[in-house]
């Protein structure tokens, strides 16, 4: 029996690049007319819906587009500081071992995404990388991806963290598994009700082997 395409998020379910992003965000800010976040609010940001968030820091849907260009430029400096979830380096590895095609979905940019990849020894593991520079239409660019390596809906799985993450493959049609550890709370991620959430990466990997 074929086993299910296994389609990750970097940012949040992979790399652990919240604080580090944070700091960028920080620093380039009052450039695009928005304010800082403070460390010890940043597990109160992690509550909040995409649209609360952008409207709390006064970030325009005008300036989000270079706002996350300018951070994603930021971060290939920076990406040595940035570490992978405890455990998730060993499930992706069991996976592959196991004969599980893993790819990978992104708003980061290629050179960050293999920079790190080429960092923590995951190189080897993903059979392709596709990014995307908007924050918003994920489904599309995961309808692409499913597209372009001719994968049937019904042996797709996307593993994220974000709410975005669920409404995405909501609207396409395919389950996902959120992760817990990311930038959304789990009462974040249970008010959309995806097909799984789990709380560690070992769980993950108990989850996806359950799956036929």
């Amino acid at each position: 029996m074929q086993k299910p395409n296994l389609i990750f998020d970097f940012d949040g379910t992979i790399a652990n690049t919240l604080y580090v992003g944070v700091d960028i965000y920080n620093r380039v800010a009052h450039e695009y007319g928005c304010k800082k976040v403070h460390h010890k609010d940043t597990k109160a940001f992690q509550g909040k819906k995409p649209f609360d968030l952008m409207k709390e820091l006064e970030v325009s849907l005008l300036n989000l587009p270079l706002l996350l260009l300018r951070v994603r430029n930021e971060l290939f400096s920076e990406i040595r500081d940035v570490e992978t979830f405890d455990g998730i380096n060993e499930v992706l590895h069991t996976l592959k071992e196991m004969g599980y095609n893993l790819g990978v979905v992104t708003s980061n940019s290629q050179k960050n995404v293999e920079h790190f990849f080429e960092e923590h020894g995951l190189d080897n593991i993903f059979s392709s990388i596709h990014t995307s520079k908007h924050l918003f239409g994920k489904h599309k660019v995961i309808a692409k991806y499913i597209r372009q390596h001719g994968i049937a809906k019904d042996k797709a799985i996307y593993i994220g963290d974000e709410a975005r993450d669920i409404e995405a493959t909501q609207k396409i049609g395919i389950p996902i598994i959120a992760v817990s550890w990311g930038f959304n709370s789990r009462d974040v991620l249970e008010m959309y009700e995806p097909f799984a959430i789990v709380d560690s990466p070992a769980e993950l990997l108990n989850k996806i082997l359950s799956i036929p």
